[in-house]
């Protein structure tokens, strides 16, 4: 441990909250560098649009999509997803996003920049509703995406993407659920036409947001868009 962190660690003393050992690096705190150190990129059979993890048995022939996927045909093009969401990757997320621990957004961000993403001519977020954000007191997408928009020179649209409606938590809702809550919750105020588009978001749980997002992206004139995540939901 650095003298630095050993001087925090004595001014501001955290506990690792997947071993319960003392926190030694202020950078990814209170989550310790050795658990920060096993987060580790999906790996295995996933669908080429969503990034879903699909089972199969041993004489199975991947496929290229998963059965979702070939029947709904998100607006999205693709989906890239960093790692899963779960053990020390979701802890990370939820401190983050519900704790105001800005200072992960750095190594959160260094994730999604190991990853090979697509050529895009500009990068958009997923927004917040104005009672979201303040209840928050920051977008957590948004902070990514400026990490990842100077890290690849891909010039960032801060407020491209408003959210004009609030509907609510979604962790109980199905995929079908999700689709008609965000139904024309988003609306687009930048020039996009004719664009490649980059659109970050923390967590794809069943897609239901990012799809609208790129519906609304592709209806106002962007060629394409592809989804970056740092993590996919099981």
């Amino acid at each position: 441990m650095s003298l630095f962190n050993r001087c925090l660690d004595l001014v501001f003393p955290q506990r690792c909250p997947v071993c319960l050992n003392s926190s030694d690096s202020f950078l990814t705190a209170p989550i310790c560098s050795a658990c920060w150190s096993s987060v580790r990129p999906v790996t295995g059979n996933l669908c080429n649009v969503c990034c879903r993890p699909i089972l199969l048995k041993s004489d199975d022939t991947p496929p290229v999509v998963c059965e979702d996927c070939d029947s709904l045909k998100p607006s999205y093009a693709s989906v890239l997803a960093f790692g899963l969401y779960d053990g020390v990757l979701r802890e990370a997320i939820i401190k983050y996003k519900f704790s105001s621990l800005k200072r992960l957004s750095r190594p959160l961000s260094d994730l999604l920049c190991s990853m090979p993403i697509p050529h895009a001519d500009l990068m958009v977020s997923v927004p917040l509703t104005k009672n979201r954000l303040i209840e928050r007191g920051f977008n957590q997408t948004l902070l990514l995406a400026h990490h990842l928009s100077r890290e690849y020179r891909i010039n960032l649209l801060d407020d491209c993407l408003v959210k004009v409606r609030d509907t609510g938590h979604q962790v109980k809702l199905s995929r079908q659920q999700r689709l008609s809550a965000l139904h024309n919750a988003f609306e687009v105020k930048s020039d996009v036409k004719g664009k490649r588009l980059l659109l970050i978001d923390d967590v794809l749980t069943t897609g239901a947001t990012i799809n609208e997002c790129a519906k609304m992206l592709l209806r106002a004139g962007a060629t394409e868009v592809f989804g970056i995540v740092l993590a996919r939901t099981v």
